[in-house]
């Protein structure tokens, strides 16, 4: 049966508006079906730095105008009450901020900007079920909140649904972890007090007896504040009531409670599950998981809304890659949802050890049930977690959070390794590059290759990885793959440029010599290749 459009996607929120601006780029027939009629409320306000995906959809510089910068983050978590500021250096985008955003005007903008390049989006739109053929999603059924019901056939349905998570229900594929909280209460508070100067929109987080608050300054004037408490605040509610359980629990913190003590509760306080879930699929035959619809993890890492758009950015990569023929279907779903598994696993087990390093209220039953738990094979280890992190172009910040939590230097080593090697980055390349007869680049021991598929800017392609104990890095150029594959410690840098240049196409040699020697100088500074011994000479990298 022939399809109505390329994609129909289930939500509009972050996930499904990326979805549907990418997919709109890539020139797919792109359907939104969106139940809420935008703007709607929803909660998530604190963002980690997303420029470079902003710029990716065309709205990081409305974005930039319209929400309150964060320049960084404070927190009493760890050992002691004393407050713990870490700022934000040079991020990804060139901005040494992030934002905090009112999501209902943040969400509205993103769908938007999908309709203004050309997706249909139907608001007031609510998916009942999804079409299927055995295992293939064939379309979706639907229902208007004017009372008129259809079905569009799709290639693909993309499932934005959120936290309701359409697929993974009718599949059964969610799987709660009890490890997470499964409760959060919040309000926002009208002419509360902020932090002074640059720091007016910084993020607070506070541990108390019962969880953790956040205190978010948005650029209306108002502070999101909310407590993430679990099961063992139910009675209190109970008892108490929201209004009265919300005020005793800002009695119990240092700081949060004072901030807010001049304040008025401008809205709730209201009180939304936060169980934290991840999918035994987040792929298959023409259906892809995105954002909260694929998995949940904690808020306290500020993921939600950069899991959400990056999802949205390669699932119209798979569709764009499978529609163009360059990937097939089995592979390119296989691909994707190894990707965000691995990604969840990855902010599980941040998010564990975060927890897990604070002291604060140890005895009470939330901190108790965050204990971490004994290093076996399914979790994994200090060393591990930071290691994945030394990629991330925030690594200084996340060493500095963790030392302000009370980790001391052997913990905080790999990412200590990282920023070392970006301090002396330039002198560093500038050798790399001076003399190619000088070095025979080797791969240092934890490194492996492998051509596999990956996502460059979002874009499905064949390619070659270069794992470093499971941080991988990948390229599609083929010049820099067979470069990197020559590498062996006996072939000088010059040996291995220059047949990576011999056999580029016709008038394509300067450019393909510098490519790669910028990526040999790359994955030196990235910690991947090193200068074998015998190559060495004094001023040379080893």
């Amino acid at each position: 049966m022939a399809s109505d459009c390329d994609a129909v996607i289930i939500g509009g929120g972050p996930a499904g508006a990326a979805a549907a601006i990418a997919l709109q780029a890539h020139g797919c027939r792109t359907l939104v079906l969106e139940a809420a009629r935008f703007p709607r409320h929803h909660v998530g306000e604190s963002l980690v730095s997303l420029w470079p995906v902003f710029d990716q959809l065309g709205v990081a510089d409305e974005m930039d105008a319209s929400f309150q910068h964060k320049r960084g983050s404070c927190r009493i978590w760890g050992h002691g009450q004393e407050l713990q500021w870490t700022e934000f250096d040079s991020l990804a985008g060139g901005r040494e901020y992030s934002l905090q955003v009112e999501r209902s005007r943040f969400d509205a903008m993103l769908l938007a900007r999908a309709a203004a390049v050309g997706a249909d989006v139907r608001q007031g739109h609510r998916v009942r079920g999804v079409l299927w053929s055995g295992a293939r999603a064939m379309g979706v059924r639907y229902a208007s909140d004017d009372g008129a019901t259809g079905e569009i056939r799709a290639r693909w349905v993309v499932d934005a649904s959120g936290r309701s998570g359409l697929i993974a229900r009718e599949r059964a594929l969610r799987a709660v972890d009890p490890f997470y909280p499964d409760l959060s209460v919040y309000a926002y508070v009208q002419d509360a007090r902020r932090f002074t100067g640059p720091h007016a929109g910084n993020l607070l987080i506070e541990a108390v007896p019962w969880g953790w608050f956040w205190f978010i300054p948005l650029h209306t004037g108002e502070v999101s504040v909310g407590l993430v408490c679990d099961r063992s605040s139910r009675a209190r509610t109970r008892a108490r009531g929201l209004d009265g359980f919300f005020r005793d629990a800002l009695a119990t913190s240092t700081l949060v409670g004072a901030m807010v003590s001049a304040g008025r509760l401008a809205r709730g306080p209201i009180a939304t599950t936060s169980h934290g879930y991840s999918s035994t699929r987040y792929a298959g035959p023409g259906w892809l998981l995105t954002g909260d619809a694929g998995s949940f993890v904690d808020p306290m890492w500020a993921t939600g809304v950069a899991n959400a758009l990056t999802d949205g950015l390669l699932a119209a990569g798979v569709v764009e890659a499978v529609g163009d023929g360059r990937v097939a279907e089995a592979d390119a779903v296989a691909h994707y949802d190894a990707q965000l598994a691995q990604r969840t696993d990855r902010t599980l087990a941040l998010v564990r050890f975060v927890y897990g390093s604070n002291q604060l209220h140890g005895d009470e039953p939330f901190w108790r049930a965050r204990r971490p738990p004994p290093i076996d094979a399914a979790t994994a280890s200090p060393a591990g977690i930071l290691r994945s992190l030394s990629s991330d172009p925030s690594a200084r910040y996340f060493r500095n959070a963790f030392r302000g939590m009370g980790h001391g230097a052997d913990t905080l080593a790999p990412l200590d390794e990282t920023l070392e090697r970006w301090d002396h980055r330039d002198a560093a390349i500038g050798g790399l590059t001076l003399d190619l007869t000088a070095w025979a680049p080797r791969f240092r021991p934890a490194v492996t290759t492998r051509r596999s598929l990956g996502f460059e800017r979002y874009r499905l392609t064949p390619g070659l990885v270069l794992d470093n104990a499971g941080v991988e890095h990948f390229t599609s150029d083929a010049a820099m793959a067979a470069a990197f594959e020559a590498v062996d410690g006996r072939r000088t840098a010059r040996e291995i440029v220059d047949a990576a240049a011999d056999a580029a196409p016709a008038g394509q040699w300067v450019i393909t010599r510098s490519r790669v020697i910028a990526g040999l100088a790359g994955a030196w500074q990235a910690g991947l290749i090193e200068a074998a011994a015998s190559a060495a000479r004094p001023g040379a990298p080893a």
